[in-house]
């Protein structure tokens, strides 16, 4: 089953939450769910107690899980910044290049910042090493070095 998940900076505390988008009269949320173990010694065996929580976030850091997850396993979100190498198919060398991540009109795209004789591409990881090293809220600098 695809993972729809988001996430999105809070207001109140900079932290990122991941979770489900929720569009309210006074805000955009995502609510999450945390699992709250019993806490102190000697706490008698116990289920688990599942949590939901909503935090307000703020709306131009929304982005959804595209789905795909790096080289590292980390999962990759619209507006993470990216570092892939490729093989250039002319020249047989390779090519290494930031990229960062938004939503196309029919797929994720990953956008290449600077010069790329190839353009945006489709969001696929099939013969590339691509790493997040950041995004582009809390690294605005990144996207200045392509």
């Amino acid at each position: 089953m695809r993972e729809i998940i988001f996430r999105g900076k809070r207001i109140d505390t900079g932290e990122w939450v991941y979770g489900d988008l929720i569009h309210e009269r006074y805000g955009t949320c995502i609510q999450f769910i945390i699992t709250v173990n019993p806490r102190g010694k000697g706490a008698p065996e116990r289920k688990p107690t599942i949590e939901r929580h909503k935090a307000t976030i703020d709306p131009a850091t929304v982005g959804q899980y595209t789905g795909l997850k790096d080289k590292n396993g980390k999962e990759i979100y619209e507006g993470d910044i990216l570092d892939c190498s490729y093989v250039n198919p002319m020249t047989g060398n390779k090519v290494e290049r930031l990229f960062f991540v938004e939503c196309g009109e029919a797929a994720f795209v990953a956008r290449c910042i600077g010069h790329s004789p190839f353009g945006d591409i489709y969001l696929h990881f099939e013969n590339t090493e691509g790493n997040i090293i950041g995004n582009i809220h809390d690294n605005p600098e990144l996207l200045e070095e392509g």
